[in-house]
């Protein structure tokens, strides 16, 4: 493990980094779980060894804005049970930041919108958010976003394919309700005509000038904790997002947590963080928000 004092716009912390580690989330909860605070004995992680105490000579302290980074994980988490999120080695910024702050729904959306504006401003790529937390390049997903909360601290897991898109397992784990022919609110129309997908992965060097793009994808970090640090200011205003939301105005599936799928126009993200449709005439024809799900888009 190397530590690294960094411009870091949330606080001043640094960022602990790992030429490897099983997962960067799996370290911050280890933080927050008191493993490795002040008089507790050296932890092992990944290999590595650390010591908690008050100052970074001390060892690996939690605070907020902390920041755990690898270069490569071997279990990297998606979204969903059994999700996993792999990447080649030192091709992703792969980190997990550790905020001091009560749960919030807005925080997926808000940690997507910083990586979208870092990537506009920084590489200069025309980057989108899907709601509710990844980051799309054209129709293919280059940013995933992967936020919990424990005991009083949030911790906002990116990975941001940088030269290189993630290999993907095959076949990649079902998650409830995402089987589109099984789903009781879709018609025989559009299971014969038409059906949502998932974005492919891609990388910002497939978009980005060679010239704007780092060689080292932790030069992104330092931007991007930037714009976190002004999104994360006072309550989550919708209009933050508009010219850079996805599928605004397409037909999409959303598929909420308990598996029921629901089909309509995606309009816009509501004061909460949650999704705005206007639902198909054959589920009512209402305007409805999701507060949580996924959204696919046809």
């Amino acid at each position: 493990m190397t530590i690294y004092r960094i411009d870091n716009a949330l606080a001043d912390a640094p960022v602990c980094y790992f030429p490897e580690v099983d997962s960067t989330m799996r370290v911050a909860r280890e933080l927050i779980a008191g493993r490795t605070g002040p008089g507790r004995e050296a932890a092992d992680v990944g290999g590595a060894s650390y010591r908690g105490g008050s100052g970074v000579q001390g060892g690996l302290a939690l605070r907020h804005g902390l920041v755990i980074a690898a270069g490569h994980q071997s279990g990297g988490e998606g979204r969903g049970a059994g999700s996993s999120w792999t990447a080649p080695r030192d091709s992703a910024l792969l980190v997990s930041i550790v905020l001091e702050a009560p749960p919030d729904a807005t925080l997926s959306i808000r940690a997507g919108l910083a990586v979208a504006r870092m990537l506009r401003r920084r590489v200069g790529v025309p980057a989108h958010v899907k709601w509710p937390n990844d980051v799309l390049l054209g129709e293919g997903k280059v940013c995933g976003v992967l936020p919990e909360w424990r005991s009083g601290w949030a911790i906002v897991g990116i990975g941001l394919n940088v030269h290189a898109a993630p290999v993907l397992p095959d076949p990649q784990p079902k998650e409830p309700g995402l089987d589109w022919t099984e789903s009781r609110e879709v018609s025989e129309a559009d299971r014969s005509h038409s059906r949502p997908s998932d974005p492919r992965p891609v990388a910002v060097a497939e978009y980005a000038s060679l010239a704007k793009l780092p060689t080292d994808p932790l030069e992104l970090l330092p931007p991007l904790l930037a714009e976190l640090s002004v999104l994360l200011r006072g309550p989550f205003n919708p209009t933050a997002v508009e010219g850079v939301l996805a599928y605004v105005g397409r037909r999409v599936m959303l598929v909420e947590p308990d598996g029921r799928g629901w089909s309509g126009r995606f309009v816009r993200v509501s004061e909460r963080g949650g999704a705005v449709l206007e639902l198909d005439v054959r589920e009512g024809g209402c305007t409805r928000e999701f507060v949580a799900g996924r959204l696919r888009s046809f």
